[in-house]
């Protein structure tokens, strides 16, 4: 067969805090990364959003970083890469199980033969992923991970290069506080996020404008308010719809959804269970369900920003010859700009680069 879809970690318990390592070491050429964790709630009282599982997932050689996020980070990758958002089980009911799956992708598409990770050309490839079992869902004790990689098998590729995705610069921030962040430039840039991921902290507050500009501002390549560039700058990306599954109690019950920026939702009861109220953003990815009953509630909630990322493409996404280039370019400066009410913060900054062979 040309394409395999192999479970590199098939249902691995976890049953604390860990860190899991795989060597890809002899492997096939990867075009994608798929990671998987569910676990069952012992509690009914929202912790974070099931992608909070994630800590940090990283893809190593050695001291050669080609992948260093967190999971809310990879799954807002995923969305601005793929034009679409992986899948979470949004649910903090006792005893169901939360979840979140994230993408991770090598090349431009699925089967892209022209990008992917090929383990031949390093000396000693990992995936390191650390997990929190209590970072989302409600009280998660025990759980199942499992990592897929969708490779290349009899389809003989010769790859020119991979997409690696790194958290750049990471800072506090300041009401009203300007900071400039000097962008690397030693590879071509397919894209940029910004992440402003703050719990109740509305994303404008944490980034109200956004700046990219070279050479001193010879060339500018976007200054403007985040609202304009999230609802202008990305007509081709689908508005996020994400179920939340939660147990409801009489007034208010905070819980955490994926989209950021201007989410709206509608909620009702389930279970044979008489149930009504209202959706309300609190800003940060927190959202209240305010229920006139006790009993389970169903919401859906769209939006946009997933995570509180604002993802910026840096030329065609699929053309790799109409990224942005650095070569001839002395500086590349990101400025970002917080609202009156931002402090507190914490604001970073994610590049996705051409990394070739």
């Amino acid at each position: 067969m040309n394409h395999r879809h192999v479970a590199l970690i098939d249902n691995q318990a976890i049953a604390a805090n860990t860190v899991s390592i795989f060597n890809l070491k002899g492997m096939d050429p990867i075009s994608e990364l798929m990671l998987q964790f569910r676990g069952a709630n012992n509690a009914a009282i929202p912790l974070d959003h099931p992608a909070g599982f994630f800590t940090r997932v990283q893809v190593v050689d050695g001291s050669e970083v080609i992948v260093d996020l967190t999971g809310k980070q990879c799954a807002a990758l995923g969305y601005y890469h793929y034009h679409a958002m992986p899948q979470s089980l949004n649910v903090y009911v006792n005893t169901l199980w939360a979840g979140a799956t994230l993408r991770i992708p090598f090349g431009r598409w699925l089967w892209d033969q022209e990008l992917a990770l090929d383990p031949s050309r390093f000396k000693n490839l990992q995936v390191i992923v650390t997990l929190a079992i209590a970072g989302g869902g409600c009280g998660v004790a025990t759980g199942t991970f499992e990592l897929v990689a969708n490779m290349f098998d009899q389809k003989k590729i010769n790859p020119r290069g991979y997409l690696r995705a790194r958290e750049h610069f990471v800072y506090t921030v300041v009401n009203g506080g300007i900071q400039t962040v000097d962008m690397p430039t030693d590879k071509v840039i397919k894209m940029v996020m910004f992440q402003g991921n703050q719990n109740l902290i509305a994303l404008l507050q944490t980034i109200s404008r956004i700046k990219l500009s070279e050479d001193n501002d010879k060339r500018i390549f976007v200054d403007n308010n985040t609202s304009d560039i999230l609802m202008n700058m990305g007509p081709d990306l689908p508005n996020i719809v994400e179920p939340i599954y939660a147990a409801g109690v009489i007034g208010n019950l905070t819980v955490f959804s994926a989209p950021f920026f201007e989410p709206q939702g509608v909620l009702g009861g389930t279970d044979a269970v008489n149930n009504w109220g209202q959706v309300l953003d609190l800003g940060g990815g927190n959202i209240r369900l305010t229920c006139a009953a006790v009993g389970n509630v169903r919401a859906t909630v769209n939006g946009i920003a997933p995570h509180g990322c604002i993802g910026i493409e840096l030329g065609d996404g699929w053309d790799i010859d109409d990224w942005y280039s650095p070569s001839g370019t002395k500086e590349l400066k990101a400025r970002l700009t917080a609202g009156a009410a931002g402090a507190g913060g914490t604001n970073k900054v994610i590049v996705q680069q051409l990394s070739n062979y």
